[in-house]
């Protein structure tokens, strides 16, 4: 059986790993609860050249700040990549962009879980090791399954297509002319601006 077919609901079955990001979050979540007494008073954020130059305290907003960024940008980029597959009717450019916006958010909640352990001494080799890992695993997983995709244009719509190929290089580009275009953009800049704003808010 085809694991790239859609499901009667009209997704994908591998749409399933877009739940990996929120699992890994609760995951990392539990075990920072069931650790909490382990976890120092005060512990630093940031590193310069010199050593830490940030630090941050045991409290609510404090340990789970790094949780609560990761689940939320992999939950702005999954709704962009949703908005983008429905939106191009499952052509071609818009599967790619939901690999792309599915695989990145898998990506980044790994990096945020391993930053929120970090204070209970969470090896930080084995993150700088698994990242890259983990980051040239799943590129080669979406150059494979991209290419194994047919090249199919998007279905006729009452409206212009979502994705348009570009006019020089590979690849594809919005087209602005569809609403879901925009729809897309304002969901990527206002998720992420008020993901920015909670973390200068969480540190301040």
């Amino acid at each position: 059986m085809d694991s790239t077919a859609p499901t009667r609901g009209g997704a994908p079955r591998w749409m399933l790993l877009a739940l990996v990001p929120f699992a890994l979050v609760a995951a990392c979540a539990v075990y920072l609860e069931l650790h909490w007494e382990q976890i120092p008073e005060r512990f630093p954020i940031r590193w310069g050249a010199h050593g830490p130059n940030g630090w941050s305290n045991r409290t609510f907003i404090g340990v789970y700040s790094p949780l609560i960024l990761g689940g939320g940008l992999a939950a702005v980029l999954l709704a962009a990549g949703v908005m983008g597959y429905y939106g191009s009717h499952r052509a071609k450019a818009g599967v790619l962009m939901l690999e792309v916006t599915v695989g990145t958010g898998c990506f980044l909640a790994l990096v945020f879980c391993g930053v929120a352990l970090l204070p209970l001494g969470f090896p930080s080799g084995v993150l700088v090791a698994a990242v890259p890992l983990f980051g040239l695993a799943l590129t080669g997983l979406l150059l494979l399954t991209a290419a194994a995709q047919p090249d199919e244009p998007e279905a006729p719509a009452s409206g212009p297509p979502l994705f348009v190929p570009k006019k020089v290089g590979w690849g594809y580009s919005f087209n602005f002319a569809n609403r879901y275009s925009w729809m897309i953009l304002g969901t990527l800049l206002g998720g992420i601006g008020l993901l920015i704003g909670f973390t200068l808010w969480a540190h301040s």
